[in-house]
């Protein structure tokens, strides 16, 4: 299985991801040792913590491109962001400051992980309201929201897509979030699992042992779709939502 990763912060310097290009350079190789074919760089876009950082990402960018051209030419690169709600986000995506997935509608964004869920699903129809498709990430991580399925499907049928980080369900969050996990995945809800790599210790680019737990659970369709083919549409602009 080939996986699509569209959330992973392993561009050097720019964010709390990788902190040198030889750290950059070791996620890249990890990545690819565990089946990692498609990487949408999203270093985030939060300026009260990283300032206004798109030079810097754009530059770092370019090394992890030619990296990946000269040792794994089989791998395809691409940048986005992943914003940390504000109201001005479609300011900064108006003037570059904030990427959207390879220049599509389609917007990672995050809160909080402590945010009240209102204000998750105000922000959430916000974004929406713009023209824009949010990707809410890791959805099973937010402590006002990961255990109320019933805003979570108000979500979904508002029209978000809701994206899982890959250590959730395997315990890589400690035992309440992998419950949570692992009742969002049973639900259907979900409709992308990526790393969101900031290492190569704790948070790791590896997809691997989530994907063996939705293959087993879920069988290879669904897994298919969550590690890769619905990504791999979310990069070209297509539509992957389902009749909900």
């Amino acid at each position: 299985m080939e996986f699509a990763d569209i959330h992973i912060h392993a561009l050097s310097g720019v964010d709390d991801g990788a902190r040198t290009e030889d750290e950059m350079y070791s996620m890249i190789d990890k990545a690819y040792r565990s089946g990692t074919r498609v990487i949408c760089f999203t270093p985030h876009c939060a300026p009260k913590y990283f300032g206004f950082n798109g030079d810097k990402i754009n530059k770092s960018f370019r090394k992890a491109a030619k990296y990946v051209q000269r040792q794994y030419p089989d791998t395809q690169v691409y940048l986005g962001n992943e914003l940390q709600y504000a109201r001005e986000f479609s300011s900064w995506i108006k003037s570059g400051e904030c990427r959207t997935l390879n220049d599509t509608r389609y917007l990672l964004v995050d809160f909080p992980l402590n945010e009240e869920k209102e204000a998750i699903v105000r922000g959430v129809r916000s974004v929406l309201s713009t023209g824009y498709q949010p990707i809410l990430a890791h959805v099973e991580r937010y402590t006002h929201l990961n255990k109320d399925l019933k805003t979570i499907y108000e979500l979904k049928s508002d029209g978000a897509l809701l994206q899982m980080d890959s250590q959730s369900p395997v315990g890589g969050f400690g035992f309440f979030v992998k419950l949570a996990s692992r009742r969002i995945l049973k639900e259907g809800l979900i409709d992308l699992i990526s790393s969101d790599a900031h290492g190569v210790g704790d948070r790791t680019p590896d997809l691997s042992a989530a994907y063996k737990y939705v293959l087993d659970q879920y069988g290879d369709s669904r897994a298919e779709r969550l590690f890769a083919a619905n990504a791999l549409k979310i990069l070209k602009g297509k539509d992957i939502r389902e009749e909900f």
